[in-house]
């Protein structure tokens, strides 16, 4: 684990209220139209999809718990201006995080989390109750190949 600042970037974000239980409504689909939206009109991607959660802490024993979800694509826009409603173009702040790549199946990212949790402790670090997952790998056919870097915000 790392402590590190994530540099700005542009990104083309959904953004949407769900829960840990609702989530899976979001896979598939959602990020498929993203990257189409900035191919069709004239953004480029530039990285890896981000999934931002924003309050997403609540209660772990209640998977129901409401949070917000940003999908996001890091995207070069040469000067275009865009938004058309369900897809907005946001400037992301530099962001300071603890970031820990976990390499395997998305499964197992809770173990992921805690073991940070428990580093921030550990450290006496104050989260600030935003993290992101950055999917620089996605095997969907065998997931012990997944590469995802996760990032827990730090005050």
């Amino acid at each position: 684990m790392i402590k590190k600042i994530a540099p700005e970037m542009t990104l083309l974000v959904h953004k949407g209220r769900t829960s840990m239980t609702n989530m899976v409504n979001y896979i598939g689909e959602t990020p498929k139209r993203l990257v189409k939206e900035a191919i069709d009109n004239g953004l480029h991607p530039t990285g890896p999809q981000y999934w931002i959660y924003e309050d997403a802490a609540g209660d772990p024993s209640n998977p129901n718990t409401e949070f917000t979800l940003k999908i996001c694509l890091p995207v070069a826009t040469f000067g275009t201006t865009y938004n058309n409603g369900e897809f907005t173009l946001e400037k992301a702040s530099a962001f300071n995080c603890i970031s820990h790549e976990h390499t395997g199946d998305w499964k197992e990212l809770g173990s992921t989390y805690m073991q940070m949790m428990e580093f921030i402790q550990k450290e006496g670090l104050t989260p600030t109750g935003t993290s992101r997952e950055v999917y620089i790998n996605c095997d969907f056919e065998n997931p012990a190949n997944n590469i995802t870097e996760v990032q827990l915000g730090i005050k």
